[in-house]
């Protein structure tokens, strides 16, 4: 546990540990009405704070966990809406219409006759207030939380945003009480100075709720410059320094908010909770996956409950708790009406708080078949001990970490889970509609708001850098949508199914398949109107050799014989049987694909790779058949593993497999001159020193594809595979181009670069080319953290 204390939390520390020297014998019953304050943290990992054990920084957290109660075993869902909308209504998503997240463009929200937790206190008698993050609807008034129940709003009602510009995407996104507002500032230093000016202008007759939900530690991880670069200094944290840094930032706003609760006089009376809307977007030791999984590691998450004198201090409840208990819970010790139309799911809970009685949950519904275009994960259900996931089996009670699959020996326990999932399907509710925001051009969200703009919110949004805004192209602000974006919204599409994204502008189209790793695996043009891509190899996330050490022989391990010993360690995100783990993959604007992957190792499919593959895909601005790919390459190794000190290596960046009729190889010499190349059947594959770092490759009708990656910097590999032309995407088959980098990676370096797809005709293709190497031949990758000493070659970036 971490020790450091902040010194204006030195009398908070005083007044409950003097409260927890009582013991649990000495626990009051509430002589009157509590005041509710939740502390939502977004996408936080179970190993992060340091109660869990985690090398952050969490000194305020791990007060509350020291001198409160901590549930190991509370569930959420696997994204981040869901669960709130289950938080604030004691109901599962299928019943509140929330299994699929509310989008940046998009009108859906969650369903207007539920009866939230905050018009149930409000009822009762409290002033409530939402500060933070909304995520349950961001356009139509019926939506936004002060129509419902909450008196006071202040922060965003999507996700996503910028900490410190506030914007997603092209779109602004602060608020206060219905109003568009600028305030310079770091988000979550924000909703504490929020907190704090609130709590200094009310009066203590009333009981309040303040629900606090954090944008952190949700990507992008905009953390303060000093803390990031405090963490990448530091030996054995184990977690990207600018999550690491998100975090306690984090933190220390929760310790100015309880440090103000305690000059106020109110902390004594006030019931704390803390908890994650869902599991970190990659690993969750010991649990297995993360975010947008039902696995341990997607929905089982860190939560405490904090009241002095009420709830037993340094305890331990590991009971099966869910989110939706929270509802009844806080209602009755609210002395609140639990009377209502839609009945509950979720339990009072109390008594398991007060460790009076054991939980009365035998049952938690993960997620139910297809719903929320499968952003929920796979259909799981947990009775007992006994979890369902998909056509996997678990015994929880002797494999938390979900490794053993026993389907195959309990059957008879596959078939009743089977058998109530079937039930609860007969009870979901449908959903609102997920379609595009019908009004154009959209500014800012909420549709009063965005109607009547304040005149500093277009100069305002011109003015931030374009990296910022996600690099999207100037037409996706026009006022009209076209009937090809709105198909790709409409979740009933078979451009919007739940294993592929789309972006398609009339020109040219792409798509990622999360089932296939995230990778690319669609890339065409209005003239070739056919798939380039050979989607039995998609190769788009690859990174080979990215850590270069020792010489390991691993035959033993299951590796083919052809393969060891190797001097590297391979990894893929997208390629024949060794699709990556996909921690995050949506659509985090109009204009932008993303994905987050754990790659696997290439020679060793079943073996997750120490590493993360982030990738945002567009359209380059001005150029509609310009496809622009930014990557970030997170090594996530221990300093002293097995494979030994790192070494400089070959990177591939990326590498392309296209469909193997596209078997004409040219090098862009610039102005319009090519040259010809070609190589035989590998492998051994051949190599091009194309001077203007782009290569092409055509059919025998003239349509080709170009690949631009000025972050190469030595010989390109190229080649086909197999014998026979075809332009099946499926044939084994195909045309393999990969830009070669020399980089030093070291075993916590970040390595980020960009790379360009354009297709056309020759002609077309060289046009486009020039003026990509007009604007971005300088560029070079950007890498931090190298294997020292670095290179001589400088290594920052433009991107």
């Amino acid at each position: 546990m971490n020790g450091r204390l902040n010194s204006f939390l030195v009398p908070f520390v005083l007044l409950v540990s003097l409260a927890a020297l009582n013991g649990a014998d000495a626990l009051k019953t509430p002589a009157k009405k509590p005041n509710i304050v939740v502390f939502l943290a977004d996408d936080m990992p179970w190993h992060y704070p340091g109660f869990n054990g985690g090398s952050c920084e969490t000194s305020n957290l791990d007060r509350l966990a020291k001198e409160g109660t901590r549930l190991t075993q509370f569930y959420v869902h696997s994204v981040c809406s869901p669960t709130r909308a289950a938080f604030l209504t004691g109901r599962y998503p299928f019943r509140n219409g929330m299994e699929e997240r509310s989008h940046g463009n998009d009108v859906a929200g969650m369903l207007p006759d539920e009866r939230t937790l905050a018009q149930a206190l409000k009822q009762a008698g409290y002033d409530t207030a939402l500060i933070g993050k909304w995520h349950l609807g961001n356009w139509y008034q019926r939506q936004l939380p002060l129509q419902r129940g909450f008196d006071h709003h202040y922060g965003l009602y999507g996700a996503l945003i910028s900490y410190n510009g506030k914007t997603r995407g092209l779109w602004y996104d602060w608020h206060r009480d219905g109003e568009t507002i600028r305030e310079d500032g770091y988000t979550t230093d924000l909703f504490a100075r929020e907190f704090e000016r609130m709590m200094a202008a009310r009066s203590n007759d009333k009981p309040f709720f303040y629900y606090v939900g954090f944008n952190a530690m949700h990507s992008p991880y905009d953390a303060p410059p000093a803390l990031v670069e405090k963490y990448r200094k530091r030996a054995g944290a184990k977690a990207p320094p600018q999550e690491l840094a998100t975090l306690e930032s984090m933190d220390t706003a929760i310790g100015k908010m309880i440090a103000t609760m305690k000059t106020k006089g109110v902390l004594e009376n006030t019931l704390i909770v803390f908890f994650s809307d869902n599991g970190g977007a990659n690993a969750n030791p010991p649990f297995r996956n993360g975010k947008g999984s039902t696995y341990e590691g997607g929905v089982r998450v860190p939560c405490v409950i904090h009241w002095p004198g009420h709830v037993p201090a340094d305890k331990q409840v590991d009971s099966m708790v869910h989110v939706t208990d929270l509802y009844p819970t806080l209602l009755k010790l609210a002395g609140a009406s639990l009377e209502q139309p839609l009945a509950l799911d979720g339990m009072d809970m109390w008594d398991v708080l007060t460790g009076t009685k054991p939980s009365p949950r035998a049952e938690v519904v993960h997620n139910l078949p297809n719903g929320g275009t499968g952003e929920m994960g796979e259909m799981s259900i947990c009775q007992g001990t006994w979890k369902l996931v998909g056509k996997e089996l678990f015994d929880l009670s002797s494999d938390p970490g979900e490794r053993i699959d026993l389907a195959a020996k309990h059957p008879e326990i596959c078939k009743k889970l089977n058998a109530r999932i079937q039930q609860l399907v007969g009870e979901r509710r449908q959903p609102e509609k997920h379609l595009n925001i019908p009004d154009k051009p959209l500014l800012v969200f909420g549709e009063k708001e965005n109607a009547n703009p304040p005149a500093w919110l277009q100069p305002y949004l011109d003015s931030l850098p374009a990296m910022k805004r996600k690099n999207v192209p100037a037409d996706t602000s026009s006022s009209t949508t076209s009937a090809q974006e709105r198909k790709v919204d409409e979740p009933n599409s078979a451009n919007n199914a739940k294993d592929t994204l789309l972006l398609e502008n009339g020109v040219a189209k792409v798509g990622i398949s999360r089932g296939m790793g995230a990778a690319i695996t669609w890339l065409s043009s209005k003239d070739y109107p056919k798939n380039m891509v050979n989607s039995s190899d998609p190769g788009r996330l690859i990174q080979q050799s990215y850590y270069a050490g020792n010489k390991l022989d691993r035959k033993t391990d299951g590796q083919s014989k052809s393969w060891s010993p190797w001097t590297w360690n391979p990894i893929q995100g997208g390629g024949v049987s060794s699709w990556a783990r996909v921690s995050e993959f949506k659509r985090p604007d109009a204009a932008t694909l993303y994905s987050e992957t754990v790659p696997k190792l290439w020679d060793m499919p079943d073996e997750e790779a120490a590493a993360l593959m982030r990738q945002w895909t567009g359209f380059e601005p001005g150029m509609p058949n310009v496809i622009a790919v930014r990557c970030e390459l997170v090594v996530q190794r221990e300093v002293n593993d097995r494979w030994g000190p790192a070494r400089p290596a070959h990177q591939e960046v990326p590498a392309c497999y296209f469909t193997r009729n596209f078997d004409r190889v040219k090098a862009y010499l610039g102005n319009g001159q090519w040259r010809n190349e070609s190589q035989p059947p590998g492998p051994p594959w051949g190599k091009i020193d194309p001077p203007r770092k782009a290569v092409a490759l055509f059919n025998a009708n003239g349509q080709g594809v170009a690949v631009f990656s000025p972050a190469a910097s030595e010989k390109w590999n190229f080649g086909p595979h197999g014998g026979g032309l075809s332009d099946d995407p499926k044939a084994g088959p195909c045309m393999h181009v990969a830009p070669i980098a020399m980089v030093s990676l070291g075993p916590k370096s970040i390595y980020r670069y960009r790379y360009w797809l354009v297709v056309g005709t020759e002609s077309e293709l060289a046009a486009r080319l020039d003026g990509l190497l007009g604007k971005y031949a300088d560029e070079i990758a950007e890498l931090s953290n190298p294997v020292q000493p670095a290179l001589s070659k400088p290594q920052s970036a433009k991107n």
